[in-house]
């Protein structure tokens, strides 16, 4: 694809997520050699947005044998699922725009899922605004950064809010990381912390908020990372030739 194409495809995909669902699902690409491939993604992304994170511009989304519920390493780095949820656990590091790229899918398993966090944030203030004003509070999240120090000083600093209050409401969320951040803290959740965190799962998880894909060998899906939830299943890999995404996060660019 030329670049004046991949110009208009950004422009296409910006608007979709700053205007539209929030999410772009890319599946007409040429067939072309993985490098060609990463190369052209990489160009994509760069012409929306400026690439940012301690992983580098393109990151590999590949199964390393370990799990993120024995150590604190990335979900990236398992075959696991987690729920749905927003990437990085950082409070200095909020990527606005998430893209994948899948390279080679799993032969079993891997489909990804995808779910509207302001809708959830619209049906919570219309049927159960008391959990809502719980979630607009800071709650700690563990640190799994590559690099971070997940000292109790720096979790504790580590504590911002699941939604930001109204007018602009941005989600960002991992139950995991939230449990696993006051269980090293030493600061347990609250019963009706731990409630609206339950009730925020059930309106994320309903099924006819939910929408399935599954992303096949040059296939790409861009979302907006403040409202939009997302996961993928669990995986089985073929040792062969192994699952292979790669990922990119964005900073958005200004007005």
């Amino acid at each position: 694809m030329a670049l004046p194409g991949l110009r208009r495809l950004a422009s296409a995909i910006q608007h979709e997520l700053t205007f539209g669902s929030g999410v772009a699902w890319i599946q007409q690409l040429p067939e072309v050699e993985p490098l060609t491939l990463r190369l052209a993604y990489l160009a994509l992304g760069l012409c929306m947005g400026t690439p940012i994170g301690a992983y580098g511009r393109l990151y590999d989304v590949r199964d390393s044998g370990r799990s993120y519920r024995n150590e604190a390493i990335p979900v990236s780095q398992t075959r696991e699922s987690t729920g749905v949820h927003t990437d990085s656990s950082s409070k200095e590091v909020c990527p606005r725009w998430i893209g994948l790229l899948c390279i080679r899918p799993a032969p079993k398993g891997g489909g990804s899922r995808i779910t509207n966090a302001l809708e959830t944030h619209e049906r919570l203030a219309q049927v159960d605004s008391e959990s809502l004003d719980l979630l607009y509070q800071p709650f700690i999240r563990d640190l799994v950064t590559p690099g971070a120090v997940g000292s109790r000083s720096n979790l504790l600093r580590n504590c911002f809010p699941i939604f930001s209050e109204p007018p602009n409401p941005r989600f960002r969320y991992m139950r995991y990381w939230i449990e696993r951040g006051h269980l090293k803290a030493g600061v347990p959740l609250l019963e009706r912390q731990i409630a609206a965190l339950d009730q925020l799962d059930r309106f994320l998880e309903h099924p006819d908020h939910v929408f399935r894909f599954r992303m096949e060998t040059g296939h790409m899906m861009f979302c907006d990372n403040t409202t939009v939830a997302h996961d993928r299943d669990e995986y089985v890999d073929d040792p062969a030739d192994p699952r292979w995404l790669s990922r990119l996060w964005l900073a958005a660019p200004g007005p």
